[in-house]
């Protein structure tokens, strides 16, 4: 007995350490701490984004992951660009969310779909075509009128694009209805930590904490905690709040009022997505309808009187409902695949062309 202990302590170490080296080099760390709420949890955002006064935050120049940068001007997946335009030059504005920012689900700089509009539109006139992506993830119809009027005027656009409708559905819950300053929460700041207590504190915990072993395995049996209670599953409502809509009426009215005084030509999307009354049962386990607190049903409703208000004020509509449902042109609700990123650069181009003729 003890020459087997004697032979397989060792052995048994030495697995625990090249694990051990193994975790913490290949993969990235997990911190127990933050975990439990016992330090500050960094906001993510701080990586690639800074507070901006008009438009919550802007995305820091540089790159926000592999094949995938922010230009000095702040704007995602966009080549270097100059504020001064040329007379000759056609400049294409995308506002929108993380679809139109290929963030969420990562699309490498070429495969968002404002990147494959701009090739599609220099391949198809007799002009040079800039197309600059103003989208950030997590921004509503609030935050890219904020950015058009107080950053992108003075690029001047010939063309606006817009491409919202899910995060518009956090003002359709009855917590954010009254709130329309922010998507997520009022007064939006980005580099402040918090502590956010996701799983329970175990006594070994502070021991321990240093392992990435041990802060692995207590991952993924710790329970799961919800502002300091376990968490429990909230009642989807089979209903959403209708003064969300009223909300991006009027913020889809002032971006088209600013269009108008500026002889800019205004573009809006019935926002492509995988939420529709024909969507397989498989592909809506996908959709991620509990951020908004309302059922799928809900959803389909939702998504229909977000199109009215667009039928309703606006001229130059891109039909996205012609895409939407289809399992592989989305990873999510609303984050396209690469095909499905090239589905919906394909109908925006369309539009233009028809409208430039």
């Amino acid at each position: 007995m003890k020459n087997v202990l004697t032979i397989s302590l060792p052995a048994l170490l030495i697995f625990l350490i090249i694990l051990e080296i193994i975790l913490r080099t290949v993969y990235t760390p997990i911190n127990l701490e933050e975990l439990t709420g016992t330090v500050p949890t960094p906001d993510p955002m701080s990586e690639w984004a800074m507070n901006d006064p008009y438009a919550a935050f802007t995305g820091i120049p540089g790159e926000f992951a592999t094949d995938k940068t922010i230009n000095s001007h702040g704007f995602i997946s966009t080549p270097e660009i100059k504020k001064e335009k040329d007379s000759s030059v056609l400049r294409i504005v995308v506002l929108g969310e993380s679809s139109s920012a290929g963030t969420g689900y990562i699309l490498k700089d070429q495969e968002s779909w404002p990147w494959i509009l701009s090739g599609i539109l220099n391949d198809s006139l007799d002009q040079k075509v800039e197309v600059i992506n103003a989208a950030m993830g997590a921004y509503t119809s609030f935050e890219s009128y904020g950015r058009l009027w107080s950053r992108i005027r003075f690029f001047n656009p010939d063309v606006v694009i817009v491409n919202h409708g899910w995060n518009e559905m956090y003002y359709f819950n009855d917590e954010m209805a009254s709130n329309p300053t922010g998507a997520k929460k009022p007064g939006w700041t980005v580099n402040q930590p918090i502590k956010v207590r996701t799983i329970e504190r175990k006594a070994l915990d502070g021991a321990l904490s240093w392992s990435q072993i041990y802060s692995r395995l207590r991952s993924m049996t710790g329970t799961p905690i919800n502002n300091g209670e376990v968490a429990e599953p909230k009642e989807l409502l089979s209903s959403f709040n209708p003064i969300g809509l009223e909300i991006w009426r009027e913020n889809l009215k002032l971006i088209k009022e600013f269009c108008l005084n500026r002889n800019i030509k205004l573009l809006v999307f019935q926002q492509p997505t995988l939420i529709t009354e024909s969507t397989k049962s498989e592909d809506q386990k996908r959709c991620k309808i509990s951020n908004h607190g309302f059922d799928y049903d809900a959803h389909v409703d939702a998504y229909k009187a977000i199109y009215k208000v667009v039928d309703d004020e606006i001229e130059f509509v891109i039909d996205g409902t012609s895409i939407s449902g289809k399992g592989s042109y989305f990873y999510d609700h609303v984050h396209p695949t690469p095909e499905g990123s090239q589905a919906i650069a394909n109908l925006a181009a369309q539009k233009l062309l028809t409208i430039l003729e």
